[in-house]
């Protein structure tokens, strides 16, 4: 899984789920470059986020119900803030 914060991971997800989740406005609002929020994006559906993008509307959402873990299988305690891979 690629390097990520979990506090941004929690965020990326909140906006998702509410519809307010453009590009522009994502690498805007968390200060990311686009290659960085792809990488958020892809440490999501790693953990199981049906995440797709919407061309119509140019939004990112969510094909089904999805709850972000409170901590990810496999890590410590002291490492749920943080997820990495390497």
């Amino acid at each position: 899984m690629p390097k990520t914060n979990f506090d941004q991971l929690q965020r990326l997800h909140w906006l998702i789920a509410r519809g307010w989740a453009g590009p522009p406005h994502l690498t805007s609002q968390f200060g990311l470059s686009p290659r960085s929020l792809f990488r958020y994006l892809r440490a999501l559906r790693q953990l199981g986020a049906p995440v797709v993008f919407c061309r119509c509307t140019g939004r990112y959402s969510y094909t089904a119900e999805w709850h972000l873990p409170e901590k990810v299988a496999g890590l410590a305690d002291n490492q749920n803030s943080q997820l990495s891979n390497q």
